[in-house]
């Protein structure tokens, strides 16, 4: 009888252990950044060059981990933060695809770079994100703001509708460091790009550009 009590808590054990470990969730991507595996961008730079960045094949697991909570860093040198939810997302340029988000580490959506508001038909006009660094001290600040949105957009001979605008600007002590100009199609991704570098007094120092050639959403 006592054999047969323990064997019934023991399968009770395994049940609510295995009713934990939930398998990871499938996302879909941002329809203004439709990064499904293995689609893929060719751009051509400024001085002429052509790149091709491109979707990993496979989804990846996403970890959002509890220290998303309690700020940046562990709380102690022991401390293990413990995962909340997963996510199989798509992977690209070695960072990880979470909808309007892109991040290095798999760690925390909240300290992620996001590209622009999740809902682009809600969202006004004006800054969405902005965050300080610590690159020179605690005077750097970073904020991107959606510029423009369902908007039609020419780059290289085709136009392209239903295209947002997003600027983003790089201040320390006060001055612009750089900035930088995106804009997204829906159901294309990043069709433009131009970076704007600024000397130490402000001045414009350098500027790239970057726009899209051709595309493959593999959706």
């Amino acid at each position: 009888m006592l054999s047969r009590i323990l064997f019934i808590f023991v399968c009770v054990g395994l049940l609510i252990s295995c009713s934990k470990q939930k398998a990871p969730q499938n996302t879909t991507p941002h329809s203004y950044f439709p990064a499904y595996p293995s689609s893929h961008w060719e751009y051509v730079y400024h001085l002429g060059q052509t790149v091709i960045k491109q979707v990993d094949p496979n989804l990846h697991v996403f970890e959002y981990l509890d220290d998303c909570y309690v700020g940046y860093g562990a709380p102690g040198p022991d401390y293990e933060p413990t995962v909340i939810d997963q996510y199989a997302v798509p992977k690209y340029e070695g960072k990880y695809v979470f909808g309007h988000i892109l991040d290095g580490n798999s760690v925390c959506r909240d300290r992620a770079y996001l590209m622009f508001p999740e809902d682009i038909d809600g969202a006004s006009l004006g800054r969405f994100y902005s965050v300080t660094y610590s690159d020179y001290g605690p005077t750097g600040y970073v904020y991107r703001e959606l510029t423009f949105k369902d908007s039609i957009v020419e780059v290289q001979g085709n136009l392209y509708g239903s295209t947002i605008g997003i600027r983003e600007r790089k201040l320390f002590n006060g001055l612009t460091q750089d900035e930088t100009y995106e804009y997204y199609t829906k159901n294309v991704g990043l069709i433009y790009r131009v970076h704007i570098d600024y000397d130490i007094a402000g001045g414009q120092h350098d500027t790239t550009t970057l726009e899209l050639v051709s595309h493959n959403i593999n959706d």
